[in-house]
């Protein structure tokens, strides 16, 4: 357990979020992930579900699958566009 003034410390540094922040943010690592999964394979080189997740700061690797199906629908789209 933390001493309570490092914990009052802790809460002070932490800016506090907009209503709809934490979403947002969520949201935009998603993206993140999607597009460095996107880029590894594109780059002859996929990430695996764990080394997404951790590049990330996930733990989930369920999470990891997602974003990678989520890639790889983007890729498919993109590929049936160009024909």
């Amino acid at each position: 357990m933390r001493p309570a003034s490092r914990q009052i410390a802790a809460d002070w540094t932490t800016p506090p979020q907009a209503d709809g922040a934490f979403e947002d943010g969520a949201d935009d690592i998603d993206a993140a992930a999607v597009a460095a999964y996107r880029i590894s394979v594109e780059t002859g080189r996929p990430l695996s579900e764990r080394k997404l997740a951790e590049m990330f700061g996930k733990t989930s690797r369920r999470w990891a699958r997602n974003r990678m199906a989520e890639a790889r629908q983007a890729l498919k789209s993109a590929m049936a566009d160009s024909h």
